[in-house]
């Protein structure tokens, strides 16, 4: 704060400290001082934080700073019981509402930040476990890029301990990854679970049949990502929420330890998109309308893993399957007015899927080491595109499926 004391004393402003969060209106703020006299401070909350104090009186006589406290946020609502009917009990929905930090839910309004506000202030930013829950009924719009996930590349990097042909392996040029948007970031791990109870609730992004019949798709919005990361994401927990209108709906290099239940969605580009996949759930998902279910795999870090200065890379290392299990799965393809819509749409996903991760045509240049040259050639003759399926695998590195279950599905409209 600033002290004026050639008036008096007079306090001419209020600097905030700590913004706090979950504010949904403005609190009671609190003035002590040993000497001055008359200081009254308002304060004004945005996105569920104190960002900043206006001074209706400046008091008088103030030779030092006045203590000023402020109160603390409301508390989260008691958990509202939720019958899931299908098993007969009662749930509780997470203590901490996105509501609370400042979502409209009105369909319209941009609710990205708050979504993430909530999330961060569960986990503590990934430090610890948490959960979020959403309100039964209402629709929140999530509209803005928050971050950007590197997409598949090789850093051109030759295997040291191997030979390319019978001849020392060289460096290749590093091919040029792109960066995938995400809006709501999920930093869930397998020690700080996130745990997202939609109760009915529906996110809504840009994403339309008119955007998903464009002949190209771009990395610009609404082609994003709703939930994403930067890196890894473990033991997320997603029940009870529909995803409408979403080009994929959740999207990172390493999935392991998910479980979604009752997840609808309705036109999506791609239902998920993940790097590998390891002992992940997907029960009673249903997706209409859409373009691509569980896609895994068309990553790749460096084709020399253990040796390059990039190495190391846990996606060259992991099984691109591993236990993961879709169960009662209900999948309905993008219904187009005429076969050449179709087409169009197809051309446009599978060009995008292939451009940023799978590269088809160079693996077989790049796997050129004596232990995979012939994988090289097998990978890219495996190419089918994504396109109306409900599940897919492409391996760009020889990492094996393990395990992957798919039972009760019922795939139409494709």
């Amino acid at each position: 704060m600033r002290v004026r004391p050639d008036a008096g004393g007079v306090v001419t402003g209020v600097e905030p400290g700590q913004l706090g969060l979950g504010y949904v209106s403005a609190p009671a703020v609190t003035v002590s001082s040993s000497t001055g006299a008359g200081l009254a401070v308002t304060a004004n909350v945005s996105g569920g934080e104190v960002t900043s104090y206006t001074v209706t009186n400046g008091g008088s006589g103030y030779t030092s700073c006045p203590a000023i406290s402020v109160a603390p946020p409301p508390a989260a609502s008691a958990p509202v019981p939720v019958l899931d009917q299908r098993r007969g009990v009662t749930s509780y929905s997470a203590e901490v509402r996105v509501d609370d930090f400042g979502c409209a839910a009105d369909g319209v309004t941009d609710d990205t930040q708050c979504f993430n506000n909530a999330i961060e202030y569960a986990t503590g930013n990934g430090s610890h476990a948490g959960s979020v829950t959403l309100t039964q009924g209402k629709t929140y719009y999530i509209g803005t890029i928050t971050g950007y996930m590197q997409t598949a590349w090789d850093d051109g990097t030759a295997p040291s301990t191997d030979t390319c042909a019978g001849a020392p392996c060289t460096n290749l040029p590093p091919e040029t990854p792109g960066y995938l948007g995400y809006a709501i970031r999920i930093p869930s791990s397998q020690a700080t679970p996130l745990t997202i109870y939609g109760n009915g609730a529906t996110i809504v992004s840009g994403f339309t049949t008119g955007v998903a019949g464009l002949p190209t798709y771009t990395m610009s919005a609404p082609f994003f990502a709703v939930f994403g990361s930067d890196g890894p994401i473990s033991s997320w927990n997603l029940y009870d929420i529909n995803i409408n209108r979403a080009f994929v709906g959740a999207a990172t290099r390493g999935a392991a330890y998910w479980r979604w239940e009752r997840v609808s969605m309705n036109t999506v580009g791609v239902a998920v998109l993940a790097g590998s996949s390891q002992y992940d759930s997907f029960r009673e998902l249903f997706i209409q309308n859409g373009e691509a279910g569980v896609v895994v795999g068309g990553w790749w870090g460096t084709r020399a893993p253990w040796t390059s200065t990039s190495g190391g890379v846990f996606l060259n290392s992991e099984n691109l399957g591993d236990a993961t299990s879709l169960d009662s799965v209900v999948f309905y393809g993008l219904n187009w007015g005429t076969q050449s819509q179709s087409q169009v749409a197809q051309n446009a996903l599978d060009t995008w899927f292939n451009t940023y991760f799978f590269h088809v045509g160079d693996n077989q240049t790049r796997l050129t080491d004596q232990d995979l040259a012939n994988l090289g050639l097998i990978t890219d003759s495996m190419w089918r595109g994504i396109y109306h399926v409900v599940f897919a695998t492409y391996s760009r590195y020889g990492r094996p499926v393990l395990g992957v279950i798919v039972h009760n599905v019922n795939v139409k409209g494709t």
